[in-house]
């Protein structure tokens, strides 16, 4: 939440959730905190909602689990 346009949100909404791992300089502006991966949280979210999560990303690639997907991915960046 300190790069923009992320910043300049939380200024803009009456009323504001917050998923990070993290605290930031706007926990205390929430209604709601959320200590946890974003990914993990939107996937549960959207399961609750009853909405399809897409089998493909934009790119055309097959997801079968972002959240999975992600970190494998980030692990592997990490060791380089």
């Amino acid at each position: 939440m300190l790069v923009t346009p992320a910043c300049i949100l939380p200024g803009n909404s009456a009323k504001m959730v917050i998923c990070n791992l993290q605290k930031t300089p706007y926990d205390d502006k929430a209604i709601l905190l959320l200590r946890g991966k974003t990914d993990s949280f939107i996937k549960l979210l959207l399961i609750e909602l009853g909405v399809e999560i897409p089998k493909m990303n934009p790119q055309g690639q097959t997801v079968d689990d972002t959240t999975g997907n992600w970190e494998k991915e980030h692990e592997a960046h990490q060791k380089k």
